[in-house]
């Protein structure tokens, strides 16, 4: 029987070329009624083929690898692109990029849901088949095989690095612990244990602080993610009792992620509590009021009142810490209070026509969690971002739907707000010398994109505005 589909994360772009001439000896020979469609999947900071294909191009220009994902890094792909496409022209198929997050995300996925450990270079054909899913370029009816080779031991320190570990440690003291005698002890262990609550958080030390609080009172089991998109996987894996929301969050906010919850049947009917230092306007408060259980705004609340409420909901009482831990009364729980929401970010505008080239962007400033971006598609959505509050770098493009990005920068220097605002501009418009060296005299620097290095775009950002 063959497949609808054959998809696999290519680097050079030999494996699939090999196994779509099987396929093809196969139904030349009169053993299969079909060629598969074939998906190539590449990473976002290594996708030559992906860019080549989706301009309809027969060659593939060389690019410069920026991924995490070393060992799919082949910026130079040479004329398996060539073969590929024309294997997708006859045969049917697509091409798609995900980026290194998305890879990650799925390899982890993968892993709780089936119990597969796999490599990083084939998580992003996971990746990529529901991306292709999400598009509906595969259907719901068709069967798919995807390319799911090595494990991730190997390869994981190199490709995950330190960030993506998680260190998991048992006191020696919870093993020797003896069970508490009793019906009624062991029934109120029971109902505790079997509670699970779900925070999601960008700020790490806000989601820590708020497991501890919660598991000084009651032993919970509490669950953190620290980006909207593994806490909804979290939160339609684990079936939590309650989801303790952030709204503040990159790529994907605390409102769309309530909108995600409340869309879905697994999860429409978990009661979810919203922590947040985000000033709400009286339209968001609206919709939280008829979405939300309750909501609280960091810093004008005290721990007790917090985990007072939280068991109330869950149909609990709470006098006090459960365990008799230094630093773990009320007090010490108030004075930990005090570090909430402190992760202040440096904020970046993005103004750049391209949805495509803006995504890129923001998910590579947005790879240090120290920065937040907000994206502008036309000259007029900036000036009316940078009226409503202030940034800390402007990105610019000079090719706006509405207006030249000269003609934004103009206005930005007229402004009293954004006179000395630093500005880089980032354009696929090819400038001569003196043009260059017009916009270079008004912003802190001119970047081409045919030639942008990332890994230096970065760094610059990061040197421009320190800590």
């Amino acid at each position: 029987r063959a497949p609808d589909w054959y998809i696999q994360a290519v680097s050079g772009g030999i494996g699939p070329l090999g196994v779509i001439k099987g396929f093809i000896e196969l139904y030349d020979a009169g053993l299969i009624d079909r060629v598969p469609k074939l998906g190539v999947i590449q990473t976002e900071g290594c996708a030559p083929m992906v860019r080549a294909w989706e301009q309809g191009l027969d060659e593939a220009e060389p690019v410069q690898p920026d991924s995490l994902i070393t060992v799919l890094a082949t910026g130079t792909p040479g004329k398996a692109y060539t073969m590929l496409k024309q294997a997708i022209d006859r045969y049917g198929g697509a091409m798609a990029a995900v980026s290194d997050g998305d890879a990650f995300r799925a390899m982890r996925r993968v892993a709780r849901l089936e119990g597969l450990s796999m490599e990083p270079a084939a998580s992003v054909a996971f990746a990529g088949m529901a991306r292709l899913v999400e598009q509906q370029i595969i259907r719901p009816d068709e069967c798919v095989i995807v390319n799911c080779s090595g494990h991730t031991f190997s390869a994981e320190k190199h490709a995950l690095e330190d960030r993506y570990f998680l260190s998991l440690d048992t006191p020696a003291a919870d093993l020797d612990r003896r069970p508490v005698e009793g019906v009624a002890a062991a029934l109120e262990q029971l109902d505790e244990q079997i509670t699970t609550i779900v925070v999601i958080d960008d700020n790490p030390n806000d989601s820590r602080l708020i497991r501890r609080l919660l598991q000084s009172y009651k032993q919970y089991r509490v669950f953190e993610s620290n980006n909207a998109l593994d806490g909804l996987d979290l939160v339609r894996q684990r079936q939590p009792d309650l989801v303790v929301l952030d709204l503040t969050m990159p790529t994907m906010d605390g409102f769309e992620t309530l909108s995600e919850l409340k869309a879905d049947a697994r999860t429409c009917d978990i009661p979810v509590v919203v922590v947040s230092a985000k000033a709400l306007s009286l339209t968001e408060q609206d919709y939280l009021k008829r979405h939300t259980d309750s909501v609280w705004q960091k810093g004008s609340f005290n721990a007790q009142e917090l985990v007072q409420h939280v068991s109330t909901l869950l149909g609990g009482t709470s006098e006090g810490p459960k365990r008799a831990a230094p630093g773990q009364t009320s007090q010490g729980s108030d004075r930990l209070m005090g570090t909430f929401g402190k992760l202040n970010r440096q904020r970046v505008l993005l103004v750049e026509e391209s949805s495509w080239d803006a995504r890129l962007l923001r998910r590579l400033v947005e790879s240090r969690s120290r920065f937040e971006v907000i994206e502008a598609q036309s000259g007029a959505e900036a000036l009316v971002a940078v009226a409503e509050a202030p940034f800390d770098l402007i990105i610019l493009g000079l090719q706006l739907p509405d207006m030249t990005g000269e003609q934004v920068l103009v206005d930005l220097r007229a402004r009293e707000g954004t006179r000395h605002a630093p500005v880089v501009i980032i354009t696929e418009k090819q400038l001569d010398s003196v043009e260059r060296a017009r916009l270079g005299a008004k912003v802190e620097s001119v970047w081409s994109k045919s030639t942008l290095d990332r890994s230096s775009l970065l760094s610059y950002i990061e040197n421009l505005l320190p800590e």
